[in-house]
């Protein structure tokens, strides 16, 4: 009996590659899209973090290539926690620091990706705001709880030019705690 099923298999899997295959040939598109292969390692976000030393310097510079990131991520964090929180968290997502140093004007794997605080099961990993890339600057989610209700910050740290600075956006409660970039030298990062 298993014999006749693996044999019936293989036959389907042959004859659906070969009508692929002939059709391709003929000029026809496929109706299906074949699945694509799990990897080893996370797939990266759609916001791509990792940017080559021209890419930097074509954006302006260290600043303002990390700025550029910033931005563009900070629209996916802001979806990702409100997903986190409405999907049975009731809370915010907190973020240990991605990195425990700050990255030196070059992109840098993060070394505490899958670390998380001690009362949360989520690293970034899971929180999924974008893949396991080399970046720029290291991030970490606080979250507030005040008297209006829920918040965090996001804070971003990188050694640019030579010194250590911090910069952090806030959301909800957490936006009386947000501050351009900051000289940060000598301050620990926080795990």
């Amino acid at each position: 009996m298993k014999k006749a099923i693996l044999i019936l298999a293989v036959t389907l899997l042959a004859s659906v590659s070969l009508g692929l295959a002939v059709a391709r040939a003929e000029g026809e598109t496929p109706t299906s899209t074949p699945l694509p292969l799990p990897t080893a390692t996370p797939t990266p976000a759609p916001n791509d973090l990792e940017w080559t030393p021209d890419q930097i310097q074509a954006a302006g510079g260290p600043r303002v290539a990390i700025d550029q990131q910033i931005e563009s991520l900070l629209p996916v964090l802001i979806e990702k926690q409100n997903a986190y929180k409405q999907g049975g968290n009731g809370r915010y997502f907190q973020g240990k620091s991605t990195h425990s140093f700050a990255p030196k004007n070059a992109n840098t794997y993060p070394d505490r990706w899958f670390d998380h605080p001690t009362d949360q099961a989520s690293s970034w990993k899971h929180f999924g705001a974008f893949g396991y890339q080399a970046q720029l600057f290291a991030i970490r989610i606080d979250t507030v709880d005040g008297p209006n209700g829920q918040g965090w910050v996001a804070c971003f740290r990188a050694e640019i030019d030579g010194i250590e600075q911090e910069r952090c956006d806030g959301y909800g409660e957490g936006a009386a705690l947000e501050h351009g970039w900051q000289i940060t030298a000598g301050v620990e990062v926080q795990p």
